[in-house]
């Protein structure tokens, strides 16, 4: 077009332009109007482009043009670009019209067969109509570089050819696979199928993954052919083009397939697979990776990513949802959607505008090309920006002790939400020396610091909070600082005395000696002669002030321990041993200090031992009867029945003044029940009175043993004793509705109320774990995010183990609770209540009692531990529906701990509750457990547990009203924490649970009669 008009003709907006761009050179002919730069005139507007007369002189000839073009749309409805033909100056006759095609960049005609015009004169017409006065501001069209010659069109190989419109169209069936090209340039092949309405369809192109220079696009027609229901270029991820789509009736469809940049290019190396499924099954896998449940949010920007995959049609994209912690006041928010999973599926969530809040859920929907989609959340999710604040203390080992060791401490820390998650501690050893690390990421909060005499040590100490916030140094002298200062002391009189060679003898009268400890790791061995049968009391004074002894006994060897104690429990830090000799003969003693680097002028002691053939003893026997005391005993209980322990002491001779821990008692399945007492008794000599105490025993019939555990005191000793009981047997007889009493059990005309507490786990006896009949599992179900970040065992220790609990006597049997829960992970361990051969899941009703209560040995990790209870669920639901409640204790302390927690105190849980939950309150009619949720804390930890009880604050002496008995209930149990519901939206879909309806099976509940049991206290 570079040499003028040279016979051209033109009507309507048709004229040449000079513009750079051009294909080449820089004229070519344009359909639109300089002054506007588009088409409008305002109505309705065509014109024609005219070449002059060309002769064919022969049949190997093809037309071939460039054109570029900007118009309201590419589709034939639309504004008309048509490429006519006269021959021989006869009427114009249509043989191409262009649609379909890419805008805007410069494009080659398909190549036009001339053969059928050799021999004649033609004449070429570019016609453009816009049919219409709407939509023409586009910039409209444009012809260079017209070509006529012989060069011939590319070899095809597609056997599918010719299908180049929907009457060609080639069969393809659901999970069918057709291998084809696009031959040459403007090949269209066309497709079709059969489907039936709501089939969720794929069709996936594969072309440039192979190899192919194929850019594909494909678009789904309705059965006629011509009506576009979706399209698709490319995947996002590679430019071969695929989607899915729902078919919205049952009948024929079409497929077309072309060149992204069709009509220009085409041939043997463009070439493709289709594959056309059938896809009704959800993705296999939708995983948020990161951040994880229970974590902390970057201040500015958090990266939510996932990881998703689908075994049909692949992932197509991936919906972030975001919920804040204000659960009443906000509701869900769509974030976006990663289109492109190339580089794995996430989204950058901006939270620099987010308050601080603990409670959050990430949400996701991974869809795939079908439209199937699974979903995955992240809980307790929050955002904390405020750095913890902590500080060193320091205080003496022992109150003013002036001792080379002392005590830091830093359990002052504070947290704004996330709670601490380590620390780092650091000294410097005078005034002018340098900051020195101490510990770092330790979770302790306490240390035993080892100094040297006449130095002044600083201390300091920063926190790191489960957030990433981290506090600073103190600046200066640090937080606190001490000068380590002795006294000394002269050595006893009794050294040389470090070894049993060197034991010196002590009489077994009572008379003191008078020890001390005068240098770093100084200990005193003594020893004395035993009788058989008699009872020593070895015991320590601290005259001294800080004199922390632990005393040591030896078997006539001198190097086996007998037993040991640290501190009498009436008299710390002194030293207190209760033994009876089994044999004749010289025992050993070996007194140390608790710390053993110290010494001085304040570790002066006193120890003594005392002999006496004064001996405790205790019998008793059975007797049984009604409430009323003056009743017949009996030995067959009927159900409704209360069982009341009675404890008769008799006194023989002088005053009997002691204590009672606790009543035990051995159930027919081996259990052990545990009745506190903590009862004072002061007997005058004479007097036989009667000890009454509660017991509400579970729904078994058999043999059941009872046992007191108490302490006597004659002003010089403490005496223990277990008194054990013959067996009883209870039976629960089988009530018929119509059927008389017996007159052998008789029913009370009054029940006494409901014991002050009843136990439910003092891991006395080995755990139960079993399945119920809908195969969940009942009993003590352990939980967590990862395997073994929570164990549980058992454990026995003895009342002078570090691990008894306070006022222990003899053995006891604690549950060890070992976890380490991993970042933004969770663990714990629920009590699924069960029957007594664990197949049912069974519920409790506590509406007779105050609260939960239960003694815990703490690990002082700062952090806090959530108890729940599990409530009713909904009715006939054969899965996890009890409503939950929890409450939140500080794990701020060390050693053993006892928790009364009222019921009242309970909050529902609103972060989640599971499907189907009622909301109706915590009513404690049919309870179904109970649950122990640990935190995030670096680290393995460990607790013990022991006692979990329910509790009243009623009197028990007095029967005076009818009890309410725990009932028992057949009720499904959870297996494991259950997944949360997806969120409900308008736009986003919400998956549902149903469950299946099951009878409940409430079973007779025997409650048993009155016990006495009279024990009589003789001291000879």
């Amino acid at each position: 077009m570079e040499n003028g008009i040279k016979g051209w003709t033109t009507s309507g907006l048709w004229h040449q332009v000079v513009r750079n761009d051009s294909h080449s050179g820089t004229h070519s002919w344009w359909y639109g109007q300089d002054a506007s730069g588009n088409y409008d005139t305002g109505g309705a507007n065509a014109g024609d482009l005219t070449s002059p007369a060309i002769y064919i002189a022969t049949a190997d000839q093809y037309l071939r043009f460039w054109y570029w073009y900007e118009t309201e749309m590419s589709e034939t409805a639309y504004d008309q670009r048509w490429v006519q033909i006269s021959v021989d100056g006869g009427p114009f006759q249509t043989v191409q019209q262009l649609y379909d095609d890419p805008m805007k960049k410069w494009l080659q005609s398909s190549a036009i067969n001339l053969s059928a015009y050799a021999g004649h004169l033609i004449q070429i017409r570019f016609s453009f109509a816009t049919l219409d006065n709407q939509n023409n501001k586009y910039t409209g069209w444009y012809i260079d570089d017209l070509n006529i010659s012989n060069t011939p069109l590319p070899t095809c190989k597609d056997t599918h050819e010719p299908n180049n419109n929907s009457t060609q169209a080639t069969t393809i069936t659901y999970g069918q696979t057709l291998s084809a090209d696009i031959c040459a340039s403007g090949d269209y092949d066309f497709y079709t199928f059969t489907g039936t309405a709501d089939d969720k369809i794929i069709v996936d192109i594969t072309a440039s993954v192979n190899g192919s220079a194929l850019d594909s696009y494909v678009t789904l027609l309705g059965s006629d052919g011509v009506n576009v229901l979706t399209m698709n270029d490319d995947n996002f991820s590679k430019l071969d083009s695929q989607f899915g789509y729902t078919l919205p009736y049952s009948g024929r469809y079409y497929l077309k397939v072309r060149e992204r940049n069709h009509p220009s290019v085409g041939g043997s190396d463009y070439f493709y697979t289709l594959n056309l499924m059938k896809d009704n099954i959800k993705p296999t896998l939708a995983k948020i990776t990161a951040p994880l449940n229970d974590s902390w949010l970057n201040h500015t920007k958090e990266t939510i990513t996932v990881s998703a995959s689908d075994a049909e049609s692949d992932i197509r994209r991936v919906q972030f949802l975001w919920h804040s912690a204000d659960w009443q006041n906000s509701d869900w928010v769509l974030l976006g959607e990663d289109i492109d999973g190339k580089n794995g599926w996430s989204f950058d969530f901006d939270t620099s505008g987010l308050t601080e809040q603990r409670g959050g859920t990430f949400y996701i929907f991974a869809y795939d090309w079908a439209g199937n989609w699974l979903g995955d959340g992240v809980w307790g999710v929050g955002l904390d920006r405020t750095p913890p604040t902590v500080s060193v203390t320091v205080r003496p080992m022992y109150q003013d002790a002036n001792f080379l060791d002392f005590w830091l401490s830093w359990d002052n820390g504070q947290d704004n939400l996330a709670g601490i998650a380590s620390y780092d501690i650091q000294y410097r050893d005078g005034a002018t020396g340098s900051w020195v690390d101490l510990l770092t990421k330790t979770t302790d909060t306490f240390y035993r610091f080892l100094g040297k005499e006449g130095h002044t040590y600083y201390f300091r100490a920063r926190a790191i909070d489960l957030a990433g916030n981290q506090s600073s140094y103190a600046d200066g002298n640090g937080d606190s600082q001490r000068t380590v200062q002795t006294c000394a002391i002269a050595a006893d009189s009794y050294e040389a005395d470090g070894s049993n060679l060197l034991a010196q003898a002590i009489s077994t009268n009572g008379q003191w000696q008078t020890h001390n400890f005068n240098v770093v790791g100084d200990h005193d061995w003594l020893k004395f002669t035993a009788t058989a049968n008699v009872t020593y009391t070895l015991a320590t004074t601290n005259t001294g002030g800080h004199a922390d002894t632990v005393l040591y006994l030896y078997d006539k060897d001198g190097t086996t321990l007998i037993t040991s104690n640290d501190d009498d429990y009436n008299n710390s830090p002194a030293s207190r041993l209760v033994w009876v000799a089994p044999t004749n003969g010289t025992y050993y003693i070996k007194i140390e200090h608790w710390d053993t680097n110290a010494y001085g002028c304040t570790t002066a002691y006193g120890v003594s031992i005392n002999g006496t053939s004064q001996v405790l003893t205790v019998k008793g026997a059975w007797t049984v009867d009604s409430l009323n005391l003056s009743a017949m005993p009996r030995t067959q209980f009927s159900p409704g029945e209360t069982v009341r322990i009675k404890l008769q002491v008799e006194n023989q001779t002088n005053q009997a003044i002691g204590t009672i821990w606790d009543i035990w008692v051995t159930r027919p399945d081996g259990g052990i029940d545990k009745v506190e007492v903590n009862a004072p008794f002061n007997v005058p000599l004479g007097l036989n009175p009667i000890y009454s105490y509660p017991y509400t025993a579970p729904m078994q019939s058999g043999m059941y043993t009872f046992s007191a555990k108490f302490t006597w005191d004659n002003g010089q000793q403490q005496i223990e004793q277990s008194v054990g009981f013959e067996v009883v047997s209870f039976t629960t007889p089988t009530p018929t509705p119509s059927a008389t009493p017996s007159s052998t059990a008789t029913t009370p005309t009054t029940t006494p109320i409901p014991n002050t507490t009843t136990m439910l786990d003092n891991f006395e006896a080995n755990m139960n774990l079993g399945q119920d009949s809908f195969g969940n599992s009942v009993g003590m179900v352990i939980w967590g995010s990862t395997a073994n970040n929570v164990i549980l065992t058992q454990t026995t220790v003895a009342n002078s183990d570090p691990l008894a609990k306070p006022n222990q006597i003899g053995l006891n049997r604690l549950l060890k609770i070992d976890y380490n829960i991993e970042t933004a992970g969770w663990g714990g361990f629920t009590h699924v209540f069960e029957n007594a051969t664990a197949t049912e899941w069974v519920s409790q009703n506590w509406t007779s009692y105050k609260g939960l209560s239960f003694w815990l040995y703490g690990a002082n990790t700062a952090a806090q531990i959530q108890v729940e209870i599990f409530d009713n669920r909904a009715v006939g639901d054969s899965g996890d529906s009890a409503e939950r409640f929890y409450y939140r204790l500080d794990d701020n302390f060390s050693g053993w701990k006892k928790f009364e927690i009222p019921f009242t105190n309970f909050q529902r849980r609103a972060d989640w509750q599971p499907t189907g939950a009622p909301d109706d309150g915590l009513n404690l009619t049919q309870v179904h457990g109970y649950a122990f949720s640990f935190p995030i804390v670096n680290g393995t930890h460990t607790h013990y547990l022991d006692d979990v009880t329910v509790y009243s604050d009623q009197p028990t002496l007095t029967p005076t009203s009818t009890p309410t008995s725990i009932a028992l209930t057949s009720t499904p149990t959870p297996t494991s924490t259950p997944t949360p519901i997806a969120p409900t939206s308008t736009s986003t879909p919400t998956p549902t649970q149903t469950s299946t309806p099951t009878p409940t099976i409430t079973p007779t509940s025997p409650v048993f009669s009155s016990i006495y049991l009279p024990v009589v206290i003789k001291k000879n």
